[in-house]
C-alpha cells in the first residue's frame, strides 16, 4: 500500500509537471498564434493596399492604353492621308510635267505661226496698174513701195497725200502711211512691204 502510495504520489507529481508544462506550452502556443495572426493580418492589410494601388495603376493604364491605342490609330490615318497626299502630288506633278509638255509643243507651233505670219507679212503685196482703196483692196499701215510707175495716194477727201515715180526715171523705193480710206493709183505694178 506504501507503494501503492508513492506511485500515485509520483504519478500525480508527473502528471501535474506535465499538465503545467502542457499548459505553459498551451499559453506559449496562443501568444506565438496570436502574434502569427497580428503579422498575417498587418502582411494582408499591406497587401490589400497594394491590391488597391495595383488595381488603380490597372485603371490608369488602361485609360492610358485606350488613349494609346487612339493615338495609333490617328497616326495610322494620317500616314494614310499622307500617302494618298503624295500619291495625289505624283500625279499632279506627272499632269504637270504633261502640260508642260504640251504647253511646249504649243509655244513651237505658236513659235511657227507666228514666223510664217511674219514671212507672210514682210512679203509684199502685189498691186497690178490701176486703182485701190485701202482697208477693202490692202490693210492700212506703213510700208515701202517699189516698181516702176508713177505712184500716187489721195486721202479719202481728195487731197494729194502721195505723188512720186518709181523705178528707173524715179525713186528706187517710196516710203509712206497708207490710212483706210486712201485711194492708191499706179500705172503700172507695184510692190508693197510692211513696215
Amino acid at each position: 500500500m506504501k507503494r501503492e502510495r508513492i506511485l500515485v504520489v509520483v504519478a500525480s507529481v508527473l502528471f501535474g509537471t506535465l499538465g503545467y508544462f502542457l499548459g505553459l506550452s498551451q499559453g506559449k502556443s496562443v501568444s506565438l498564434d496570436e502574434a502569427v495572426v497580428k503579422r498575417l493580418t498587418s502582411d494582408r492589410a499591406i497587401t490589400d493596399s497594394e491590391l488597391i494601388k495595383t488595381k488603380s495603376l490597372i485603371a490608369a493604364n488602361k485609360d492610358r492604353l485606350e488613349l494609346l491605342d487612339s493615338f495609333n490609330s490617328k497616326v495610322e490615318k494620317a500616314r494614310n492621308d499622307l500617302a494618298t497626299a503624295e500619291k495625289l502630288k505624283k500625279e499632279a506633278d506627272q499632269q504637270m510635267v504633261n502640260k508642260k509638255s504640251e504647253l511646249s509643243e504649243k509655244q513651237r507651233e505658236w513659235n511657227r505661226l507666228t514666223q510664217k505670219i511674219e514671212r507672210k507679212l514682210a512679203e509684199p503685196t502685189e498691186l497690178p496698174a490701176g486703182r485701190f482703196t485701202v482697208g477693202s483692196d490692202i490693210q492700212g499701215g506703213r510700208y515701202r513701195v517699189t516698181g516702176s510707175s508713177n505712184f500716187v495716194v489721195r486721202t479719202s477727201d481728195g487731197d494729194l497725200k502721195v505723188n512720186t515715180i518709181l523705178g528707173d526715171s524715179g525713186n528706187d523705193s517710196y516710203v509712206c502711211r497708207l490710212d483706210d480710206g486712201d485711194e492708191i493709183q499706179a500705172e503700172s505694178r507695184i510692190l508693197l512691204y510692211p513696215l
